[in-house]
């Protein structure tokens, strides 16, 4: 059941969603503090709670991206596949690896 849940967690769909939905909570909180400020009607801005509202973003973005930068360790790594193909040094058109001539110019290839 662990190993379950941790596939679905690590596939990065939930985990993004999580993160977008606490940063933009964060957020909202900055906007709703310029917004108060300029329905009230008062032509003077509440600098130390949108300051306030901004310092309490950046630690929490902080605290984020040091969860998902945890995460990310907890997620397999996808294999790293041989190139099947490489550029033709005369037209730069992908050949196989073990072609002798281009298929594109006819040009003769050194061996890879």
């Amino acid at each position: 059941m662990w190993k379950e849940f941790k596939k679905v967690i690590g596939r990065g769909n939930v985990l993004d969603l999580a993160v977008a939905v606490v940063i933009g909570a964060a957020f909202t909180k900055i906007v709703a503090s310029l917004a108060e400020a300029k329905s009230t009607g008062i032509p003077v801005i509440a600098y130390g709670q949108f300051l306030n509202d901004v310092i309490n973003f950046l630690i929490i973005a902080s605290v984020v991206f040091l969860l998902v930068r945890q995460a990310n360790r907890f997620k397999e790594k996808p294999e790293v596949v041989a190139p099947v193909t490489r550029a033709c040094p005369y037209c730069l058109s992908m050949v196989p690896l073990q072609a002798t001539r281009c298929a594109f110019c006819t040009r003769e290839l050194k061996a890879a």
